[in-house]
């Protein structure tokens, strides 16, 4: 936006046409906002003035509180507050502009194209009756600096489709009740928007007498940054809503409260969920039974959890799980259900404390690396329902070869039923997947494949019954078809139905 549509469009935000345009003299005595030589024409902007403050220009308000009708801070500008800056109409940031704890309040809209810097107790606030937005531009950013002494106040709408970079470990207050802050204060993080925190620290959204609006609304992105040790609190009195990307590296995100995930028949129903490395979520005063078709849960490594995955029930939406990642589910029915996706990389595991079911609409996805339970994904559970769809995918430069088997659902008491398709990607080579008592398998090459030999025939269904009845088995074979441990007719039956069945 050049100067003249600038200051034009604060001219009408403000509601004042014919408002005085005042600007800064970057050839003034002193760098105090106050002193009226620093302003072209020796007069200090009041309550009916535009304020330009042009580039290379440096102004302090220190002392008395300002007083103006609408600002322009232009690209290269800087403005630093000390005490109070009182915008009765709107503004336009395409600089940069740094409040310590001061206060900065506005009645209308407010761009934000450039830097606005706080710390020490700083607040941005709307006046009140006010109905204006600050809107933080794709090349804006909020910076609240690591060296902040005292919570920062954000008593205002905000709109970020910038940057907001907490890099504090002081509080962050949303909608703090003050005397000149309106109803409808919130911070939206836009599509394209980002919420960083990088130290810990806590977010505390507090409802004011009256309030209607929801106090955290997101479809852009929260990242949760910094060492394993910090702790992120994010609290609200009214509900918070995400269906964007939440993403935790290392550290601890607690989301307290009134975080609304529409607990109405107990599902998280909106948005992508990311744990990484120990990186873990914990929604301190609500609980959820299943994950809703909308929702993504992403581990990423050992550490990687969002706790209350623990007390699930359904699968509707997608749970992966990738870099060694895994996780214990304990149904509180005794059984979880997968009606969507579950998508486990590479020594990854799900544990499931009772009963696991894969529904026909179910879909398990396994990345497949090498032969041990350490190089592909894998189900352990008490006992097992299997229906639905198995993909495997082989990644890597794993080659499968003949005899590789591979236990992709393991259990302890008993395994009901087989997969309704299972499908092998990636790779050439064959994988059927094998049914016994306890375990799901994919094998290389045909099981009835007796002989090794490449095809299925009478021989290998000959060298069978010579191993059946203890005259010797081939290299590598047993018996025990079905691998529950013992040697009997359902060995022989097993062994009759896959000679009887194409590979």
């Amino acid at each position: 936006m050049n100067a003249r549509l600038a200051l034009f469009a604060l001219a009408s935000i403000a509601g004042n046409a014919q408002a005085v345009t005042v600007t800064w003299n970057i050839n003034g005595p002193t760098t105090q906002w106050n002193t009226a030589a620093n302003w072209i024409g020796g007069r200090v902007p009041g309550i009916n003035d535009l304020a330009v403050i042009p580039a290379g220009a440096t102004p302090t308000i220190q002392g008395n509180t300002a007083f103006v009708a609408g600002l322009f801070i232009q690209p290269g500008a800087n403005l630093l507050v000390f005490n109070s800056l009182y915008v009765e109409g709107g503004a336009s940031i395409q600089g940069n502009m740094s409040v310590v704890g001061g206060r900065f309040l506005h009645r209308n809209d407010v761009n934000l194209e450039g830097q606005l810097m706080l710390w020490s107790g700083a607040t941005v606030s709307r006046r009140s009756a006010g109905t204006g937005v600050l809107t933080v531009r794709p090349s804006g950013s909020i910076l609240i600096r690591s060296d902040n002494t005292s919570a920062v106040t954000l008593a205002t709408a905000l709109s970020v489709q910038g940057i907001l970079d907490d890099q504090s470990n002081q509080p962050l207050m949303i909608g703090q009740v003050s005397a000149d802050a309106s109803d409808g204060t919130y911070v939206s993080i836009e599509t394209g928007g980002t919420m960083r925190f990088t130290r810990g620290c806590s977010v505390q959204a507090t409802i004011y007498a009256g309030q209607s609006a929801p106090y955290i609304v997101s479809s852009g992105f929260i990242d949760v940054e910094g060492p394993a040790s910090n702790v992120v609190d994010i609290a609200a009195d009214l509900p918070v809503f995400n269906a964007g990307t939440v993403y935790v590296y290392h550290p601890d995100l607690h989301i307290r409260n009134s975080w609304d995930f529409n607990t109405n028949n107990g599902t998280l129903m909106r948005g992508t969920w990311i744990c990484q490395d120990a990186g873990r979520i914990f929604f301190d005063n609500n609980t959820f039974s299943s994950v809703g078709t909308d929702t993504t849960v992403y581990l990423f490594g050992p550490g990687a959890q969002l706790v209350q995955l623990s007390q699930i029930q359904e699968i509707h939406g997608r749970i992966a799980m990738d870099y060694g990642a895994s996780t214990p589910i304990y149904p509180p029915s005794g059984t979880l259900t997968n009606h969507g996706n579950l998508w486990l990389g590479a020594g990854c595991f799900l544990n499931v404390g009772g009963q696991f079911a894969n529904a026909s609409d179910g879909t398990i996805d396994t990345w497949i690396a090498g032969p041990t339970s350490a190089e592909y994904g894998w189900v352990y559970a008490n006992s097992a329902t299997l229906g639905g769809t198995l993909n495997a995918q082989v990644a890597g430069s794993y080659t499968p070869a003949a005899g590789d088997a591979l236990a992709i659902v393991n259990t302890t008491q008993a395994l009901y039923s087989q997969f309704d398709t299972v499908n092998t990607l990636n790779t050439p080579v064959a994988f059927h997947a094998v049914y016994d008592s306890n375990v799901a398998s994919l094998t290389v090459g045909c099981p009835a494949d007796f002989d090794a030999d490449g095809t299925v025939d009478f021989f290998d269904y000959d060298a069978f019954v010579t191993c059946f009845e203890g005259n010797g088995c081939p290299a590598g074979k047993t018996a025990d078809f079905d691998g529950d441990g013992s040697v009997d007719f359902f060995d022989y039956d097993a062994f009759v139905v896959a000679f009887e069945a194409p590979c």
